[in-house]
């Protein structure tokens, strides 16, 4: 989450009074700031912009000063910014908002503070955050739609995520595993088991497709195929796992019956040839 931290001051500065250095201190410090800032009159003129402006706006002080700002940016006319630049002027009220600026390819998160004078906007580009925040999402819609059971834990085993795929494997929902032990699934005769895997886990490897048994929340026991793999943060210090689990119990009991038949078929091929010496 983005934070602003806009001046106590709100005056705005004029073309004549940048030129004579009276605010010459107040314009060090608005070109200090990481946000980008402009300052409008009550007629929508440019008064001030800082450096970060500029930059982010892709035009120059001598290009926007004194200029009004919807003939310097036509594109806007009748856009989110329009309305709600706007609706603070009217309002004599602080906005706070995040919007796509199409000339330009960029998100802004924008807070604009109403003034006697005008209007102070203080503004930053958010674009990587907010491509990041779509690959989340869509990475969410498909951990969601998968009918793989993918859950996220700590290092402690506690539960941090749980898809339907995993309320449809386990029996449980989200609310009841969230903040609970993943323990809870791993039958008794199968802990030394988790433990190897957890250590495997501490070390850094991703464990595929393992083969174990974990209990359902009716208390029937399931055939599963797991992949473990760490979870880090920032620092590459690992935090927690996700884990991907498939139901193969039908697979099991498939290959337990073809077992059992060509037990069944040997003992038989094997009587008769006794039979038949």
């Amino acid at each position: 989450q983005h934070t602003f931290h806009p001046l106590h001051a709100q005056k705005t500065f004029s073309l004549e009074d940048v030129g004579q250095g009276v605010d010459q201190r107040f314009a060090g410090i608005l070109d200090s700031l990481t946000n980008a800032f402009v300052s409008l009159d009550r007629q929508w003129r440019v008064t001030y912009i800082n450096l970060q402006a500029e930059s982010l706006l892709q035009k120059t002080r001598e290009e926007l000063l004194g200029k009004i700002l919807w003939e310097a940016f036509p594109e806007a006319l009748g856009s989110t910014f329009y309305r709600k630049y706007h609706e603070a002027f009217e309002t004599l009220t602080s906005i706070r908002f995040e919007e796509f600026y199409p000339p330009l390819r960029k998100w802004f998160e924008v807070q604009a503070y109403r003034s006697r004078e005008g209007m102070s906007v203080y503004f930053q580009d958010i674009t990587k955050h907010k491509q990041v925040e779509e690959e989340l999402f869509k990475l969410a819609a498909i951990v969601e739609s998968s009918d793989d059971a993918i859950f996220s834990r700590t290092l402690d085993g506690i539960v941090l995520s749980w898809n339907t795929g995993a309320e449809r494997l386990y029996g449980y929902n989200a609310l009841e595993m969230i903040g609970q032990s993943i323990h809870t699934l791993v039958p008794p005769e199968r802990r030394q088991e988790w433990e190897e895997i957890m250590q495997r886990l501490a070390e850094g490897q991703r464990i595929e497709h393992v083969e174990t048994v974990r209990s359902r929340k009716d208390g029937r026991r399931i055939d599963v195929s797991i992949t473990v793999s760490p979870v880090r943060d920032a620092t590459g210090k690992i935090i927690g796992a996700s884990t991907i689990a498939r139901d193969i119990t039908k697979r099991k009991h498939a290959e337990k019956r073809q077992h059992l038949l060509n037990e069944a078929s040997n003992a038989l091929v094997s009587s008769l040839d006794h039979q038949l010496t």
